[in-house]
């Protein structure tokens, strides 16, 4: 279980601030509210890169066997 939480931070790391990225891009083209990313989007991204991140762990697990 360590090892997966290993595995996640150096990888769901990356995920986590391209998103956040991508939100601000987003975002930039409604100039009332700059920089702001909600609740929703925030759980989507969350949610979305540990299933990510897990399956490629997963996936690279089985492949090392």
């Amino acid at each position: 279980m360590k090892k997966m939480w290993e595995y996640f931070w150096k990888k769901g790391s990356k995920y986590i601030v391209f998103s956040i990225i991508l939100s601000i891009i987003r975002n930039s083209n409604y100039p009332n509210d700059y920089y702001t990313i909600t609740v929703p989007e925030l759980l989507v991204f969350t949610v979305g890169t540990i299933i990510i991140v897990t399956l490629t762990w997963l996936f690279e697990k089985f492949k090392q066997k």
